[in-house]
């Protein structure tokens, strides 16, 4: 994975954060001010616009600092917490990363930990808090790193996986995930 696959899922995100803007609106008119959708769709466009500048301006950045750039943005954008909470958690995830051109399967679980680890740390969460952290099944909570180690593995059984594109990649972690109840990753963000 590169710096291509960082922006293939900033774009990803920003497609899909449009999509479910009405849906994040109305999730979070039930317990706030209901702004939540439109608060990440402008924030998404800014980072898909702050990443194409950057690439276009540098001829390419390596991953870590598009993950930094896109944190930054994000908590210039989005208003309330989620702003600062996701900005952390791209940013520290980024920082993992560093100035490396390529990571991997393990890499990516250490940045999603990282990530993890900065907004339990910002928010003061705790796994079993109603948060963005938090994640049940069969009322145990399932480690971020165990279900980002098993998807890859999924991944990495696949026959052509090392061979597909990055969006490609992208888009069959969304399957697996969307297909297996077991490993709904949305669920510890949402």
């Amino acid at each position: 994975m590169d710096a291509a696959t960082i922006t293939s899922w900033m774009r990803e995100i920003n497609v899909v954060v449009r999509a479910e803007r009405d849906h994040l609106v109305q999730l979070d008119a039930a317990i706030g001010d209901g702004d939540h959708g439109t608060n990440m769709v402008r924030g998404f466009e800014a980072v898909d616009l702050a990443i194409k500048g950057a690439v276009e301006a540098d001829g390419g950045a390596p991953p870590g600092k598009l993950l930094i750039l896109a944190g930054r943005t994000l908590v210039s954008t989005v208003g309330g917490a989620s702003g600062p909470l996701w900005g952390s958690a791209l940013r520290s995830g980024g920082r993992v990363l560093g100035d490396q051109p390529n990571f991997g399967g393990g890499q990516l679980v250490e940045v999603l930990a990282a990530a993890l680890a900065s907004v339990k740390d910002l928010g003061t969460a705790s796994v079993g808090d109603k948060t963005m952290v938090a994640r049940h099944q069969d009322n145990e909570r399932l480690p971020i790193h165990n279900v980002v180690s098993e998807v890859m593995a999924r991944l990495h059984a696949q026959e052509g996986y090392v061979q597909s594109a990055p969006g490609e990649r992208f888009g069959e972690i969304g399957r697996i995930i969307a297909g297996d109840r077991d490993l709904d990753v949305l669920q510890l963000v949402a």
